[in-house]
C-alpha cells in the first residue's frame, strides 16, 4: 500500500535532505497507515494493554530525499507469527522512481 510524502523545508538539514530521524518518521506514519487501512483495533488493545514494540529496524540509504521533493512508500505486511508482525519498506522518489532506502 503506497503512501505519498513531500519533504517539507523545515525536516531538511542545512544542505538541504531530509534529516535521519525523519525517514524512520515517515516510515512509522507509514506502518500506522498501513494497519489503519485494515481496521487495527489499536483502542481495543490498548484496554487489553497489549502494545507494539519495535525489535529490529534495518535500513540502507541509497539516496537522499531533498527539500520539495516527492516520494512514495511501499509498505508491505508480513505475519511472522501469532505475536508477530514483519513489515518491508521501500522508500523511492517520484516521478523518476529513484530508490531512497529499504
Amino acid at each position: 500500500m503506497p503512501d505519498k510524502v513531500k519533504v517539507p523545508p523545515h525536516e531538511c538539514d542545512i544542505n538541504g535532505g531530509l534529516t535521519h530521524a525523519l525517514y524512520l518518521d515517515y516510515l512509522k506514519q507509514a506502518r500506522c497507515a498501513v494497519l489503519m487501512d485494515l481496521k487495527f483495533l489499536f483502542e481495543e488493545l490498548k484496554v487489553q494493554k497489549i502494545g507494539f514494540v519495535v525489535l529490529k529496524i534495518d535500513l540502507d540509504y541509497l539516496a537522499s530525499l531533498m527539500k520539495g521533493d516527492d516520494s512514495i512508500i511501499e509498505t508491505t505486511l508480513n505475519r511472522i507469527s501469532m505475536l508477530r508482525l514483519g513489515f518491508a519498506q521501500i522508500i523511492y522518489r517520484v516521478p523518476d522512481k529513484k530508490f531512497i532506502s529499504t
